[in-house]
């Protein structure tokens, strides 16, 4: 949440419970908040949000989310979060993340980790975004990247800083 809007994932309350066939599909919610009249917030949000192409088969299966997201609004929006990726044990698993642009739903950037993410957090200032996990034994908190606005080409940009 930043100060007037909400930002997360959608999905349908039927997938995985009475239709166990269909894939999952990932919508981007906007939520904006009006709190000129406080006692009367007016809440407004699309009635079709725009769906997240997340491209990998996993996130389709099986819902995958893991509930750490952060958003950058004043450099560039875009709203950042992860997903587990698939591995052949459970304790194996880690962390892939998605640089998501708000309001269209197109992911501008995705990268597989070599650790589980516990907590993302944006310096909006600048852009940056960290991460805070478990890598080699021993919590770290990482740079990952810094996100940015080419007003050249007119387009959101992902600087990938991370290298494990």
């Amino acid at each position: 949440m930043d100060s007037s809007r909400l930002v997360g994932l959608l999905t349908s309350q039927a997938t995985g419970r009475r239709i166990r066939t269909a894939s999952w599909v990932y919508n981007l919610l906007v939520i904006d908040i009006n709190t000129t009249v406080r006692r009367h917030p007016r809440v407004t949000y699309l009635d079709e949000p725009p769906e997240i192409n997340i491209g990998q088969a996993m996130s389709q299966e099986y819902m995958v989310f893991t509930s750490n997201s952060a958003i950058v609004s004043k450099s560039a929006d875009m709203f950042i979060f992860t997903q587990a990726q698939q591995s052949a044990l459970l304790k194996n698993t880690k962390s892939r993340i998605f640089f998501v642009s708000v309001p269209d739903g197109q992911v501008v950037y995705t990268a597989p980790l070599d650790f589980v993410i516990l907590q993302l957090m944006t310096n909006e200032k600048y852009g940056d975004v960290s991460a805070v996990g478990y890598r080699s034994g021993e919590q770290q908190v990482v740079m990952l990247a810094r996100v940015t606005r080419n007003m050249v080409e007119d387009r959101k940009v992902v600087d990938w800083i991370y290298n494990p």
